[in-house]
């Protein structure tokens, strides 16, 4: 019987624990603009980025520098696609 009260006790304040655990956690922090809406403004875009890479070891994870940071990388690889081929000199001729 007393095993038995103990083994309830246990469980109990180990469900307490595990509760009170999941309701102190922090929430996600949300972002406050998408990938498209830093695509689309790129004053927005310019200012977020450089507060990120301002101070990369406090926001360099959050949502909003992520999202900035995926939104330059989206415009620079549409940009780079629309460079003109680089006219290299064939092997052999001289310039």
């Amino acid at each position: 019987m007393r095993g038995t009260l103990n083994r309830t006790l246990g469980v109990s304040a180990a469900m307490l624990v595990a509760l009170g655990l999941t309701c102190c956690a922090r929430q996600p922090e949300q972002a406050q603009h998408t990938v498209a809406e830093y695509r689309a403004n790129a004053d927005l875009r310019r200012e977020q980025f450089a507060r990120c890479a301002n101070d990369p070891g406090t926001l360099g994870k959050t949502p909003d520098c992520v999202n900035a940071r995926d939104a330059q990388r989206l415009v620079d690889i549409g940009s780079v696609r629309d460079t003109p081929p680089i006219q290299l000199p064939r092997p052999g001729s001289k310039k």
